[in-house]
C-alpha cells in the first residue's frame, strides 16, 4: 500500500520569532518537493507570524502541543481553536519530554488527540521505550500500552488521520539513535498493534493506512537508512530541523527514496 510520506520538523524551545520567520522565509523559497508533506513545529509564540510569512501550502504549520478542553480557565495552554486561527494542521502530541517533564500520561495523551480531531488537527502521536525498557525486553509491551491508551474510543474513521512517530527515549537529543533494523523492528511492531494483533485496534485496513515515523536523533546521515524500511513513512526531526540547508537536504532525501 503507499502511504504518504512525511518531514516534521520539532523546534522544541528553539527560535525566536525573528528567526523563524528568516528560517521561513529561506526554506520555502528553496524548497521542491510533491511527494512529502513537510512539516515545521515551532514555539507557540511564533505560530502567527510564521502562518503570515509563509505564502504558499508546500510547508504545514504543526504545534508541539494542544490543551484538551476548547477553552476555559486553564492558565498557560493552547487551544485547538486558537491553533487553527493560526493556520495549524497537525500537533505532536505524548512527546517524551512531556511525558517526562510534565507529567504527560497516556490517558492525557488519548484527550489531547481527541481535542486534536475536534478542530480538525492531524494529531502526530510519539511513543517509545526508555534505554531501561529496551534492555529489559520490554519495548513491545510499553509501545502496545502507549498504543492502546492513545487510540483509547477513537473511532477508525478518525484514527486515518492520525499520525504515529516511534521516537525511542534513549535517542532524543543523545547523538544516538537506533539502528534501521531497530526501527523497523519497532515500526513493524507497531502496524502489527494497529492491524493485525488479536485483539487489533483497528484491523488490516486502517491499520495498514497510518502513516509511521521515525523520530530520535535522524539526520541527513541516517535518514535514507530509516525510509528504507517498509513500515516507516517519513521522519520526526528535532536538531537537524534547526538549520535550513540540513531540512531541505533531509525532504531531498524524503523525495527520492
Amino acid at each position: 500500500m503507499s502511504r504518504q510520506k512525511y518531514l516534521i520538523g520539532n523546534w522544541k524551545m528553539n527560535n525566536t520569532i525573528a528567526k523563524t520567520e528568516q528560517f521561513l522565509l529561506n526554506f520555502e523559497k528553496q524548497l521542491n518537493t510533491s511527494k512529502t508533506t513537510v512539516v515545521i513545529a515551532p514555539s507557540f509564540v511564533s505560530l502567527s507570524s510564521a502562518s503570515k510569512v509563509l505564502k504558499s501550502d508546500r510547508v504545514k504549520l504543526g504545534a508541539q502541543n494542544i490543551a484538551w478542553e476548547d477553552s476555559g480557565a486553564f492558565t498557560g495552554e493552547i487551544s485547538g481553536e486558537m491553533l487553527k486561527e493560526c493556520k495549524v494542521t497537525f500537533c505532536i502530541v505524548g512527546h517524551s519530554e512531556r511525558r517526562q517533564y510534565f507529567g504527560e500520561s497516556d490517558e492525557t495523551v488519548n484527550k489531547r488527540i481527541k481535542a486534536c480531531l475536534r478542530q480538525g488537527i492531524n494529531p502526530v502521536l510519539c511513543v517509545g521505550e526508555t534505554l531501561y525498557e529496551r534492555q529489559h525486553n520490554m519495548t513491545n509491551q510499553t509501545i502496545k500500552r502507549q498504543l492502546q491508551g492513545a487510540f483509547d474510543s477513537i473511532a477508525s474513521q478518525q484514527a486515518e488521520k492520525c499520525i504515529v512517530a516511534y521516537e525511542p527515549v534513549w535517542a532524543i537529543g543523545t547523538g544516538m539513535s537506533a539502528n534501521e533494523a531497530q526501527a523497523g523492528q519497532v515500526a513493524g511492531q507497531i502496524r502489527d498493534c494497529l492491524s493485525v494483533l488479536y485483539p487489533s485496534l483497528y484491523g488490516q485496513e486502517i491499520g495498514q493506512k497510518i502513516c509511521i515515523l521515525y523520530g530520535g536523533s535522524a539526520n541527513t546521515k541516517n535518514a535514507s537508512l530509516f525510509l528504507n524500511c517498509a513500515d516507516i513513512d517519513g521522519l520526526l526531526v528535532g536538531g537537524a530541523s534547526l538549520f535550513v540547508d540540513d531540512f531541505l537536504q533531509l525532504a531531498h532525501i524524503c523525495e527520492s527514496v
